[in-house]
């Protein structure tokens, strides 16, 4: 385990956060598997910048509630539901 490059540090400056706890791990077939820890605290944080585009899965987690909150896909606002806490969310 150990962490390295990619996505997860895109991610999280999309986020404000240069270095946000991160696991990554690499399976047998040398395929990566990431968890990135990503916290917005502040009322009013704004919209975040673009994550850049990769291949792979992007699967989301929320840890509180999140009642008020857009999403934009390939640069549009996608309907959204709350996201009460233990919502997945996956792209």
């Amino acid at each position: 385990m150990r962490r390295t490059g990619g996505l997860w540090r895109s991610t999280g400056r999309s986020f404000r956060q240069a270095h946000p706890p991160t696991l990554v791990v690499r399976t047998p077939r040398r395929a990566q598997l990431a968890a990135t820890e990503l916290r917005c605290d502040r009322t009013g944080f704004g919209k975040t910048s673009p994550i850049p585009p990769e291949d792979g899965f992007l699967v989301g987690l929320q840890l509180r509630d999140c009642f008020d909150h857009l999403l934009w896909v390939d640069g549009r606002p996608v309907p959204v539901d709350p996201f009460p806490a233990g919502t997945t969310l996956a792209l």
